[in-house]
């Protein structure tokens, strides 16, 4: 058989090749496994995290203002206050409606005893 061009280029450089015995040659290795393909992570929907974030804006603004209006005194003014004039006078606000609103039902027994 003819040889190729880059046989006859190799022979011509390096002279010829030097068969080497097989046995002298070390046993070839099994290719590697294919490493393991880890399934794609699942892609889970975000109503959980919507719902969490939506009562959190719901409830923290009551929460803030439960806990402000059971350490703030609505009788006397203070010199200086922690609170802004507008937070404070949302707790005291508060606190006045929730006592008219717990006197409420005195109130109308009276009205109606003085109807009758």
């Amino acid at each position: 058989m003819k040889r190729s061009k880059l046989e006859t280029y190799y022979v011509e450089t390096f002279g010829e090749r030097d068969e080497a015995d097989e046995s002298a040659r070390p046993p070839r290795r099994a290719a590697r496994p294919e490493p393991r393909q880890r399934p794609e992570p699942r892609q889970r929907g975000s109503f959980g995290r919507r719902l969490v974030v939506r009562l959190g804006l719901i409830f923290a603004p009551m929460a803030i203002l439960g806990i402000a209006g059971a350490m703030t005194d609505c009788g006397a003014r203070p010199a200086s206050s922690v609170l802004p004039d507008i937070v404070r006078g949302t707790i005291c606000a508060r606190h006045s409606l929730m006592g008219q609103s717990a006197s409420l039902e005195s109130t109308f027994r009276t009205l109606s005893d003085h109807l009758r």
